[in-house]
Parts: C-alpha cells; structure tokens; sequence
C-alpha cells in the first residue's frame, strides 16, 4: 500500500489529474448503482469517498496555483472548463450535505418514495418495492426521522390495501422494521425522565401478565400493569408522544383481556391519533377489541386486518414471551377470522380457516375447543350435518372431554335440528 501512494505522488500532474477524475467517476458511479437500482441513498461510504476525492481534487487544484499563478490556473482552467465546473459545483453540493441538513434531504427523499407509493388512500403497485427498500434503507444505523403525517399516511394506506397487491408485504414489513427502529429511548435505557422509568415499570408488568398467554392471564397483574400504564401517560410530555403511544398500545391489549372492548379501542384511537404505525401491535390489539364487540362492522374491520397480519411479522411482545408464540399468534388471528366469517353467515370461509388452525395443530386445548366448535357451527350452517358430527366424534376421541361428549350429543337425532337452528341464529362469544 505504501509503495501504490508514493508511485502515486510520483506522477506528473497530469497523470494524477487523470488517476483522479477516474476515482471520482468511480465514485459517481457508485453513488448512481446505490441510487438509482437499490435505492439506497444513505450509504456513508458513497459519501465519504466522494467528499474525500472532490477535497483531494480541490487541495490539488490550490496547489496548482500558488505554485503557477492564478492567471496560468485559470488559462489552464478554460481549456477544461466543463470538466472543472462540474467538480466545483459537485464540491459544493458535497459541503452542503455533508455539514448542512443531511438527514432533512434523507428524510424529504424517503417522503417522496412515500407519497409516490400512496394513490387515493392505497397502496400502488409499482412503487411499493422501491418504496419497501428506501424505507428498510431509513432504517439502517442512526434511522431517518420522518414526519408524523407520512407515516401515519403510509400506516393507514397500508391497512386500508389489499395485501395481494405486488409488494405490499415487503412494505408493510419494512414500516414495522422502520417503527422498531425508532422506538423511544426508554427501551433501550430506562435511566431517564420519570416517564421513561415508569414505563420500564410498566413493561416489565406487561410482561408478566402476558408471560403465559393464550393459555392463562394473571389478571392481577394486568390490573397493576394497567395501573403503572396510567401513570406514563399522565407523565409523558409533549416530546414523547412515541412513549405515549406505546403505553396506550399496551393499555388496548390488557383491556380486552379484561373484556373491556371499548376502552380498548379508545386507547387504539389515542395511539394511532400519536402517530402510532407498529403495525402488528396495532392490529392484534385491534382485531381482539373488535372480536369481543361483535358488531358487524367490526367484524369485517377484523376480516380485512386478520388478512394483514397473518403475512407480516408478529408483535415484538410475542417474539419476546417464547418463540413458539409467532405460531400461536398466527392462530389466533386465524381463530377470530374464522369466528368473524361464521358470525357474518360466510360459512365456508370459515370453515377453511377453522380447518387450516387445526391442520397446523394449535398446542394449545382452549384455542382448540374455541376453532372445533366454530368449525361445528359453521358446517352446520353450511347444512353439512355429517361433516358437523365427524367433527365433533374426532373432537370425542382426541380428547374426551364432557364437553366435547356434549356436542355430540346434541348433533345425535332428535335434537340435530335444534342444534342447527342456533348454529345460525346465534353465536356463541370468542373468549
């Protein structure tokens, strides 16, 4: 290396002027691979090289003329002008951005992506790839501070789109991995400001309460959990409206574990008004508000949610319980879409999801009861009487339990038709 730099100073100036505009054009055409095919404009690589390169040449250039005069630099300048305008003029764009506002010209770069990727409240097709890579690009080391409207732009759009649209996964997934990025400092070091600790408290309760979920909540603890919530809403400031949201996210899960559907959604409503876009955490606890609800409206709101989620990345506190919850959590999804179609008199739609649950083989007894009778319920208001009593005779010999006995029963002549009368008048409520 150090005999390359001596032969290197040892050129002639022309010579070094030649191995210099090559290295810069290197560097240009770097910077438009990066740019333009992977849509990364944020690689720190790009610009040091082009700033390090554009100082050499001008160093070189300051050299030239306190050693020739200014007037021979200048002659010497006008015979390559297009050449030395173009390196001066990139010089000065390069000290712009390297000392002026460079994450506001990241940011204003990644919000074009955005608002080129929304058409009408929706996702659009062709920009949702590149969209997908610039925002996974904001991501990446100090991430990109963008404005509360483009992503609450992009969270809407996404939940409002059809996820079979070309890319719309990749986008979803990389508005989650955006938000995990930004996430308040207090998960990272809870040694801050009273809010912060209090929402350290807070989780560690979250946690506690959620430790065994589906299969038993400590409703004790969701009670303290709620209570240490409270706390962090009242002391969060006007500057930590993330911290807020956070806390109203976790509020929303634990309410509906106490059936507490409509305080739930008003806490969903106080996040997403925050600027809150974790998409997953969002739609989980949303989709188990509306559940609990039942109202028809809301049913279809879980339908079109449940389609989302079951094809992005699950909630960060489900990950962190045990790692076998990001199947559970695809379950439950699937449980209360199936519950949805079934109570909206979509019978066989419910039915394919109710099988699928069963065909993947939830580990957990509660979760299979809820989808084996959802499955009764809608074979029977499908009209399949024998599908409906294969069903329960299966449940009977996996499990044996009385209640499973129950059911077979009352699919057993004289009370068949009965029993399918309340399968499609009524419905029972989804735990």
């Amino acid at each position: 290396m150090i005999a390359s730099l001596t032969r290197f100073f040892s050129f002639d100036t022309k010579a070094r002027e030649r191995v210099t505009l090559t290295s810069m054009a290197a560097g240009f055409a770097t910077g438009v691979i990066l740019n333009v095919f992977l849509d990364n404009p944020f690689a720190p690589s790009f610009y040091a090289a082009l700033i390090a390169l554009t100082a050499f040449y001008v160093w070189g250039l300051w050299k030239y003329v306190r050693s020739n005069g200014p007037r021979r630099a200048v002659f010497e300048m006008r015979s390559r002008i297009r050449v030395h305008v173009v390196l001066l003029v990139t010089f000065a764009g390069l000290l712009l951005v390297a000392f002026g506002p460079l994450r506001a010209i990241e940011a204003s770069f990644v919000e074009g992506r955005i608002h080129r990727a929304i058409v009408n409240g929706q996702i659009n097709s062709q920009e949702s790839l590149s969209t997908a890579r610039t925002l996974k690009a904001a991501s990446m080391g100090l991430p990109v501070k963008l404005s509360r409207e483009s992503r609450v732009q992009l969270r809407d759009a996404t939940l409002n789109s059809n996820p079979q649209v070309t890319g719309f996964i990749d986008l979803a997934n990389a508005l989650t991995h955006y938000n995990r990025a930004m996430l308040p400092p207090s998960r990272l070091n809870p040694q801050g400001t009273p809010a912060e600790r209090a929402y350290f408290a807070a989780v560690s309760s979250f946690e506690t309460a959620l430790s065994r979920w589906p299969d038993i909540i400590d409703l004790q603890e969701v009670s303290r959990a709620l209570v240490k919530l409270s706390v962090v809403v009242a002391l969060a400031g006007d500057n930590q409206s993330d911290l807020k949201a956070e806390a109203f996210v976790m509020q929303a899960i634990l309410s509906s574990n106490l059936g507490r559907y409509s305080d739930a959604l008003a806490d969903i409503k106080s996040a997403e008004d925050l600027g809150y876009a974790d998409l997953p955490a969002l739609i989980s606890s949303e989709v188990t508000a509306l559940s609990g609800l039942g109202t028809r409206v809301g049913l279809e709101r879980v339908i079109q949610l449940v389609t989302v989620g079951i094809q992005i990345d699950p909630p960060d506190w489900v990950t962190s319980l045990n790692p076998r919850m990001r199947t559970i959590y695809r379950e439950e999804l699937l449980r209360r879409r199936a519950y949805a179609f079934y109570r909206l008199g979509q019978f066989e739609r419910a039915i394919l999801d109710a099988s699928e649950v069963l065909r993947e083989g939830t580990p957990n007894p509660l979760v299979e009861s809820d989808v084996i009778k959802i499955l009764i319920l809608a074979d029977l208001g499908a009209d399949r009487l024998d599908q409906a009593r294969a069903v329960a005779q299966r449940w009977v010999a996996s499990r044996g339990t009385p209640e499973s006995r129950s059911w077979v029963h009352d699919l057993s002549p004289p009370f068949e038709a009965e029993a399918i009368r309340r399968a499609v008048d009524h419905a029972p409520p989804l735990k």
